[in-house]
């Protein structure tokens, strides 16, 4: 469908002598466009961190995840997971507690959520006493509520650890 359409608007910025008329007419265009492509679900959106999380051997760490619009997810179901993991899950949240039956063992007794905040769409995982072993990419699904797999939203969080005595 655009195969045609965006070389055309590429040759209308590239016009001689009409002022900057045409890239302003592309630039609206091609907004307008972009906002047609949006997905408009009415679902919120995870977000976390652009950039790596550092944290100190022994410390506590959280990997920030946040829902926008902010939406109340202590009724949502919460999976941090680790890709690189079997069994890989982190921290599940589900029913208002926590589940551990698919927990990794390192982690057990070492994660939580902060429950006064998922009222505030913050569904960040703390984890406690930071390992050499946490170190790794981090997963944050959340399901959305009576829709298929589909219909979800996911943040990834990169967590890198260092030895406060090197």
């Amino acid at each position: 469908m655009f195969g045609l359409w965006i070389p055309r608007m590429l040759q209308m910025m590239l016009l001689p002598g009409d002022g900057g008329a045409s890239r302003v007419l592309f630039l609206h265009h091609m907004t307008f466009c972009l906002l047609l492509l949006q997905p408009h679900t009415g679902q919120p959106h995870a977000f976390g961190p652009s950039q790596p999380v550092v944290a100190l051997l022994g410390d506590n760490v959280t990997l920030p995840c946040r829902l926008t619009p902010s939406v109340n997810a202590s009724d949502m179901t919460v999976e941090w997971t680790r890709p690189d993991l079997s069994p890989g899950d982190v921290h599940v949240w589900e029913n208002h507690q926590e589940h551990v039956d698919n927990k990794y063992p390192s982690y057990e007794g070492r994660t939580s959520l902060f429950v006064d905040r998922l009222e505030r769409g913050d569904v960040s995982l703390q984890i406690s006493r930071v390992q050499l072993l946490d170190e790794g990419t981090y997963r944050c699904f959340v399901p959305a509520q009576g829709q298929s797999a589909t219909g979800h939203t996911c943040c990834w969080c990169r967590l890198v650890s260092c030895d406060p005595y090197d």
